[in-house]
């Protein structure tokens, strides 16, 4: 588990965990993406799709980046269902609105 932003300032940390019992549903078995907020103590998975669908590949092979405020998080995937359309077979990069459901693509990364 890596841990971003909010340390030091108490606001909200973003970080990936392959661990299962940091939210309810996370039946996954892969690493996640998520939220939590240093002063409600509340912790949120970011790495689901628009309709709240858990990914099904890792996300987050480095830390995630967080917008000061928290509604915002960026991070890398390697699940085909975050976004209608996905078909690379590749590492993509995510924005999530955490104050709404729409989940954006914003690269897809071709490995050769």
């Amino acid at each position: 588990m890596r841990l971003r932003r909010g340390l030091l300032t108490g606001g909200p940390e973003a970080f990936y965990s392959d661990s299962t019992n940091l939210v309810v549903g996370d039946t996954n078995d892969n690493e996640d993406i998520f939220r939590k907020d240093l002063t409600t103590g509340e912790t949120m998975r970011a790495s689901t799709s628009s309709s709240g669908v858990q990914g099904n590949g890792d996300s987050g092979p480095t830390s995630p980046s967080i917008s000061s405020d928290g509604r915002y998080v960026a991070f890398w995937s390697w699940a085909t269902n975050q976004v209608v359309g996905d078909t690379n077979g590749n590492w993509d990069v995510f924005r999530k609105d955490l104050t709404d459901t729409p989940v954006h693509l914003h690269g897809q990364v071709e490995l050769k």
